[in-house]
């Protein structure tokens, strides 16, 4: 790592760390008073900001781990489940794993995290999906087993066909073209 790339990955170290005690006080705060959509925006963009600049830093581990959350949080700001008690739980699990993954990288200054901490970060992902799946069992799960968020020629496209798309016999690869 260069003295710039050092730099850049001691200022994400800083603003995580504030980040992730903002996202945790907005999870307590929801715990103790009910959540509102000013606390459940604060939750969103801490981890939004978290996901986007460890993506620009290519620490592709943490920015797969936080893209799932985001999109579950984005979920939540449309009102598709509500956050309740047991997930915040399960996202309390997660600003913990992504607090050592990203201390891990800062005192390594390596990008990729070791394979214990993938396996872990996927078995917490698992349970959040499970989470998920209880409180809106209608949510289709979008989830590849590695996404390669550092190739730019590389898609995931997920969508879900609603019962008439099919029934109408239009053709789902129509909609991609």
């Amino acid at each position: 790592m260069n003295g710039e790339e050092l730099e850049l990955l001691k200022e994400f170290y800083r603003e995580s760390f504030e980040l992730l005690e903002v996202f945790e006080s907005n999870l307590v705060s929801v715990l103790n008073e009910g959540p509102s959509s000013e606390k459940i925006n604060a939750i969103f963009r801490a981890i939004h900001t978290i996901k986007g600049v460890s993506s620009m830093l290519k620490l592709d581990d943490i920015a797969e781990f936080t893209h799932i959350l985001e999109n579950h949080l984005d979920d939540i700001r449309k009102n598709k489940f509500p956050l309740t008690n047991d997930f915040i739980g399960e996202l309390l699990i997660c600003e913990d794993h992504l607090a050592k993954s990203i201390q891990w990288v800062m005192e390594h200054q390596n990008v990729h995290l070791p394979k214990d901490f993938q396996e872990m970060g996927q078995e917490i992902l698992d349970s959040v999906n499970q989470c998920v799946k209880k409180l809106n069992p209608q949510k289709t799960e979008c989830q590849p087993e590695k996404l390669n968020l550092s190739s730019n020629n590389n898609f995931i496209i997920c969508f879900t066909c609603q019962g008439i798309t099919l029934s109408e016999r239009i053709d789902p690869y129509f909609l991609l073209q």
